[in-house]
């Protein structure tokens, strides 16, 4: 069954207009995911203080949605002239524009701070990764978590 008000499409658009914000450059739909992703989750990552959607030991298991998610939201943004697409040789990537900072300026809630304040360290951390390490780093921490549950 899915929340009428969390992890919604319109939730999710504003995350990807937060991270495109502070993307050094257009990133693909995976990247998005993976970012987004780790950004939400960090502790459970070892990489930040807190985990932004609480602590969880089925979170993992929603990975295989995030991508998923990531493109509604992505399609809602579009939709809405919030972000621009680029055809590159490797893909579709996406950047936030004009129309979608200004809405973001609107927006701001400690959810939102809270969001890109892990977000940017996230970006520093792993961004000049390939997006198959993104994944890959995933994936393992998503293995490691599921043999530490069954015990």
């Amino acid at each position: 069954m899915q929340s009428d008000i969390f992890d919604t499409p319109f939730e999710n658009m504003l995350r990807v207009l937060l991270l495109l914000s502070e993307a050094p450059n257009r990133p693909n739909v995976d990247r998005i995911a993976a970012i987004d992703f780790i950004s939400i989750y960090g502790k459970s990552f070892g990489m930040l203080d807190s985990d932004l959607h609480g602590v969880n030991r089925f979170n993992f298991a929603e990975f295989t949605r995030k991508r998923e998610m990531i493109s509604k939201a992505i399609d809602l943004a579009v939709a809405n002239d919030l972000i621009d697409i680029r055809r590159t040789p490797d893909g579709l990537v996406f950047g936030i524009n004009d129309r979608g900072r200004k809405l973001l300026d609107g927006t701001i809630s400690s959810y939102a701070i809270s969001y890109l304040s892990g977000l940017k360290e996230i970006i520093c951390k792993l961004w000049k990764r390939e997006d198959i390490e993104l994944l890959e780093f995933i994936n393992r921490k998503a293995k490691a978590s599921e043999s530490r549950s069954l015990c």
